[in-house]
């Protein structure tokens, strides 16, 4: 049988493992001779005054804080997956998206329109992510992640596309017309 005999071991300040997480840095540390390994902890890294964490960014994403998160993630939390077609109203205004499955295992994000860099095919393209239940069009029974890329009008049905997200732009909102709709996706664009 396979025996794990570690030389060294390095882990977090506050690591825990095991059964009730009963394994922590004062156990590792406390077990070096009897098992023939060196440990090293490694410090806390703050940024801003916090502590950076799992749980700190996916509590910042969960509030809409995609700047504060990517800045303790040193990149742009992003979501993929494959174009699925939608109900194509995008299309009827004047504004195309691409659908995709929103991954069950990403944290979600707040319902909202965030600014985001589109990679398709490669390239890299500005665009704009509705995320939420579309409540102008009769409400969706389940989030959909539908994003506008900015002078992009290819078909990209079936590809696999990487959506980073920059900024939460505003919450998702019911407009009273489309029009009213339409003006707010062209402030959002040239916000973007």
């Amino acid at each position: 049988s396979l025996v794990f005999r570690p030389k060294f071991i390095i882990s977090g300040f506050n690591h825990t493992f095991g059964a009730a997480k009963q394994g922590t840095p004062s156990f590792l540390r406390a077990n070096q001779s009897k098992y023939n390994y060196v440990y090293k902890e490694t410090d806390a890294v703050k940024m801003d005054g916090e502590i950076i964490s799992s749980s700190l960014i996916r509590s910042k994403l969960e509030i809409g804080d995609v700047i504060g998160a990517n800045k303790m993630l040193g990149y742009e939390f992003s979501i993929s997956g494959e174009v699925i077609k939608g109900n194509q109203l995008g299309r009827t205004i004047g504004f195309p998206t691409a659908n995709i499955h929103y991954p069950d295992e990403k944290v979600k994000i707040p319902y909202g329109v965030y600014s985001s860099v589109v990679t398709v095919e490669n390239e890299r393209y500005s665009g704009i992510l509705n995320y939420g239940i579309k409540p102008t069009f009769n409400n969706e029974c389940k989030p959909v992640a539908e994003v506008h890329i900015i002078g992009f009008n290819k078909d990209i049905y079936g590809a696999d596309i990487k959506i980073s997200i920059s900024d939460k732009i505003r919450d998702e909102k019911k407009f009273a017309s489309l029009d009213e709709l339409k003006q707010q996706i062209q402030r959002d664009i040239k916000r973007c």
